[in-house]
């Protein structure tokens, strides 16, 4: 099979509300593994989708591959192996990746300076898969109000343009 086809039918897998128990029977046969590189994190995807129904969020493909990637698989292979898009293998890095040292605080306190900081440069959505992978990983008891201020997070702006600087003659 292509890689492009592999990527499209692991992500349609991956998206399904039965991605775990899909992933536990391919791993079972060792189709999981040749997909992969490695045996998947099985029990760690199982964990994602529950707390994604805990939290109400929708699936997410490359969320659930960062969660099933095998421990000594790199990130920058995996998309290789299945013809990621530069974009979905920067994000499936990003998700791999050891956890922000600010997740903790900002879960904490959802509404405090570390939440608004990790908001600000990785974005919402970034922000919110990294709490998920958290929770199933056992790093992070409850991401509740982090998800719910990654939600309702507008972006701030950066205040200078670049006509405010040809304004000013620079």
């Amino acid at each position: 099979l292509s890689g492009e086809r592999l990527r499209a039918e692991s992500l349609a897998i991956l998206s399904t509300d039965r991605a775990a128990e899909a992933l536990s029977l391919m791993a079972g046969c060792g189709v999981a593994a040749a997909l992969l590189g490695g045996a998947a994190e099985t029990a760690r995807l199982a964990a994602l989708v529950a707390a994604e129904r805990r939290h109400g969020c929708a699936p997410s493909a490359l969320r659930r591959l960062a969660a099933a990637k095998p421990a000594g698989v790199a990130a920058a292979g995996l998309g290789r192996r299945l013809r990621l898009s530069n974009r979905e293998a920067a994000r499936l890095k990003c998700l791999s990746g050891p956890l922000p040292a600010e997740i903790a605080a900002a879960a904490d306190a959802p509404q405090g300076p570390a939440a608004r900081h990790l908001l600000q440069s990785l974005g919402a959505e970034t922000v919110a898969d990294i709490a998920l992978l958290a929770e199933a990983a056992a790093a992070l008891p409850d991401p509740g109000g982090l998800l719910a201020a990654a939600r309702d997070w507008q972006p701030i702006p950066f205040p200078l343009r670049g006509a405010d600087l040809l304004a000013r003659g620079v």
